[in-house]
């Protein structure tokens, strides 16, 4: 299986503890969008304001981008479907 690396940056700094092994770039995305999701989660349940500024980015091993969610534009679209 090929190994993506999830990172979350902010303001040119990332930190990815280790390469994820995933089936494919699909599978890929989802884990991305998750873990976008967890930590906006955290963002608004418990004031960390921070993580705001923050984005989830999946790489390939060879650094090419595969998805980017900017945390601040998660957040906007959850509040936006819960009030639906």
């Amino acid at each position: 299986m090929p190994l993506y690396h999830v990172h979350v940056a902010k303001e040119g700094k990332t930190f990815d503890p280790k390469p994820v092994e995933l089936p494919d770039t699909e599978s890929a995305k989802r884990h991305a969008e998750q873990v976008a999701k967890g930590l906006t989660a955290l963002s608004s349940g418990f004031g960390v304001g921070s993580l705001r500024e923050c984005q989830v980015k999946v790489t390939d091993t060879k650094g090419r981008t595969v998805v980017r969610y900017d945390l601040c534009k998660a957040q906007q679209r959850a509040r936006y479907s819960r009030s639906i």
